[in-house]
């Protein structure tokens, strides 16, 4: 049988055990312009081949370095670190869609438990306060027109629709009406980009 060996192996099988790179940079081209896509075949065959091919190749030379994915920049520290196990210890909750978007996109720690804190209603408002404390007024005191309820304080408010109005969303997200903020953050998720959706949940922030 053509390119059987006795041992029931391909001879093909045969010369992708001969490997002799050792790096990475040996699979690539003398003048860095590409891949070596011929020998990585042999060595990984074609589906591989094209997801290796794929990968860019920098023409400047940079040192090793060390990377905390759970940063956006890069960096450890110990406060990401905190961030980032309280995220893991709460869990993501029934909003597992929502949360697939936010943990992908390049944010802070400590805006991803923000948005933690809306989807789930515990953030201070004075319609929060007043349901433990009686006599407390609810009014929203930025616009003294309504009860401050968490999709009031940060879309429906006249001072919040401005910021976010300034900040560029369109009135698809400013004009329909939502009772409830993860109702309201989910279909954000469902109609922006990724940049655009870590624009929005960094001006809610900051409102």
């Amino acid at each position: 049988m053509a390119g059987a060996s006795i041992s029931g192996k391909t001879i093909e099988d045969s010369k992708r055990r001969l490997t002799h790179e050792n790096k990475v940079s040996e699979l690539i081209r003398d003048n860095r312009d590409g891949w070596k896509e011929d020998r990585i075949l042999e060595l990984f065959r074609e589906s591989m081949r094209d997801q290796i091919c794929k990968i860019p190749i920098l023409h400047k030379n940079h040192d090793d370095q060390r990377v905390w994915f759970h940063n956006p920049w890069g960096f450890y520290s110990t406060k990401t670190t905190y961030s980032w196990l309280i995220l893991k210890k709460v869990g993501f909750g029934p909003h597992k869609i929502f949360w697939r978007v936010i943990w992908k996109l390049k944010t802070l720690p400590k805006i991803r438990i923000f948005c933690w804190k809306l989807v789930h209603d515990i953030l201070p408002t004075y319609i929060k306060i007043a349901s433990i404390r009686e006599g407390f007024n609810s009014v929203c005191l930025r616009c003294g027109n309504e009860r401050e309820t968490l999709i009031h304080v940060m879309k429906d408010c006249p001072k919040a629709r401005a910021v976010l109005e300034h900040g560029g969303f369109n009135n698809r997200l400013l004009d329909e009406n939502f009772t409830r903020c993860i109702d309201w953050l989910e279909e954000a998720m469902r109609v922006l980009d990724r940049t655009a959706a870590a624009d929005f949940v960094t001006v809610l922030w900051n409102i």
